[in-house]
């Protein structure tokens, strides 16, 4: 009788260590590289979006235009001028061609900012007669980032318009009972 001996998993094991193959070091190698470019995107991908949501600083230019030309201007503009009066965050500037209201944001009401007297560099975008102020250079070499100034409010909702409980009934006359008469 002749038998053949199967191998099993145990003797399968001993009698031939299996090292990897050129297609198993292949997979590995493949794989390895499509999770190095899935991090790679992720990476760019999350400097991408980090990027979009800082704010901007706006750049404006070096030279000064005088305050009388500020209301034909549109974008960053920057003015140099002497504070005359200052009012919570707002200071009056002027030139000698004219004078503007300078909105230095949140940070101004705290008074340190600037002084009557001083002529500073205000940066920023002039709009409806206000420079709204970005960047301040108290000094050659000393700039100051400001808040940029909060989103105008929306216009007012009309009145009438469609709303939570616009069509309930008014309410009772004072005195009146609190439940409707029975019939």
């Amino acid at each position: 009788m002749t038998e053949t001996m199967k191998p099993t998993p145990a003797t399968h094991a001993l009698a031939e260590p299996k090292t990897p193959g050129r297609a198993a070091k292949r997979r590995i190698v493949t794989r390895g590289a499509s999770i190095g470019a899935l991090l790679l995107v992720g990476a760019l991908g999350g400097g991408a979006v980090v990027a979009m949501t800082r704010p901007c600083v706006e750049t404006a230019p070096l030279a000064p235009v005088a305050i009388t030309s500020l209301a034909f201007s549109d974008g960053p503009v920057t003015i140099r001028g002497r504070v005359v009066e200052i009012f919570g965050h707002d200071a009056i500037v002027t030139d000698g061609t004219g004078r503007t209201m300078v909105d230095l944001g949140p940070r101004g009401d705290q008074g340190d900012l600037v002084s009557v007297g001083v002529e500073p560099l205000f940066q920023g975008r002039f709009d409806h007669g206000v420079l709204h102020a970005t960047f301040l250079q108290t000094s050659p070499g000393h700039v100051i980032a400001l808040a940029p100034p909060p989103p105008s409010p929306g216009p007012p909702e009309p009145q009438g318009a469609p709303g939570p409980h616009r069509d309930a009934p008014p309410p009772p006359p004072a005195g009146a009972p609190d439940t409707p008469p029975s019939r």
